[in-house]
């Protein structure tokens, strides 16, 4: 939008007879946003109150600019003593040695999840052997369904589990969490065997996390390749068309709870523009989706 205020008024002068054609030209009076063109194109013009050409002058109001807001800090900090601010400023010192420590023991930390993760790679795939029947001296039976009821005994993510995910989750094969090499965070990998639904062997869950408050900066999921008709986060619904020999059978798709809804997280990008809505709060959404990442974790 262009900052200028058209007003358009009548030139009509004042009059004691007040009949109708005078008193329309009296109240010809328009305020409107100049949109840079046609203002016929503006879906609220009404051309019953347009102004004349010959009648129309046009006095065009510049913006004021806004005075930038002053610096409450500086300001405040002008108005303590001498010996104070000084004072002010040695707190400030000791606030950027915190944080240089705080980054330092952040990226300590980190390498030490990494080398710990390295560590226990030979124990996962171990557990991974035992489960499928695979690992020496192990049963071959293995344990069947083993990924199934581990997440079902977690009374939190049982409650993303419907009946029509188990059947897919009978084909969970391992669950791996890995600290991430680059940045604070994790991820989280779900191994499957071949199966039915879906033609991915891995699904892939990441959090990247803030440096010093483990505030959710970033997560992401991944898509998943869905067989024709097996797509579990929807169910298909068949509606009839038509009457006699005009009618059809039409198939659609709508959203149903699943597990496999926590691959495709909500947007951090929308939290700023949907915050105010009373009732849509997605900052708790995607809380409690960090939240659930932890548990599986």
């Amino acid at each position: 939008l262009q900052h200028t205020f058209s007003l358009s008024f009548s030139k009509a002068k004042m009059s004691d007879k007040k009949d109708p054609k005078t008193q329309a030209d009296e109240q010809r009076v328009q305020f409107k946003f100049d949109f840079g063109g046609d203002p016929s194109n503006d879906p609220a013009f009404d051309p019953a109150f347009a102004p004349r050409d010959d009648e129309e002058q046009t006095v065009v109001v510049k913006p004021v600019k806004k005075k930038e807001k002053k610096d409450t800090v500086a300001e405040t900090l002008a108005q303590l003593p001498t010996g104070v601010r000084k004072n002010v400023k040695l707190l400030q010192d000791l606030q950027e040695e915190q944080s240089k420590l705080l980054e330092q023991r952040d990226k300590e930390l980190q390498e030490i999840m990494l080398k710990f993760d390295k560590l226990q790679d030979p124990l996962w795939q171990k557990r991974k052997n035992i489960v499928a029947g695979q690992e020496t001296g192990s049963s071959k039976e293995g344990v069947p369904e083993f990924w199934l009821k581990a997440l079902q005994n977690n009374p939190e993510i049982k409650e993303t589990i419907e009946d029509h995910d188990e059947l897919c989750l009978r084909h969970l094969i391992d669950i791996q969490t890995l600290a991430l090499e680059d940045k604070k965070g994790f991820k989280i990998q779900f191994h499957f065997s071949e199966n039915e639904y879906f033609t991915n062997s891995t699904l892939v869950k990441q959090y990247e996390l803030g440096s010093y408050d483990d505030m959710l900066e970033n997560v992401s999921g991944c898509k998943i390749e869905w067989k024709k008709g097996k797509n579990l986060t929807v169910k298909l619904q068949k509606k009839t068309k038509g009457k006699g020999k005009n009618a059809r059978v039409v198939k659609k798709e709508k959203p149903r709870d699943s597990f496999f809804r926590f691959f495709a997280p909500p947007s951090l990008d929308l939290v700023e523009e949907l915050e105010d809505m009373d009732d849509f709060d997605l900052s708790e959404l995607i809380e409690a989706d960090l939240q659930l990442g932890q548990t599986i974790r």
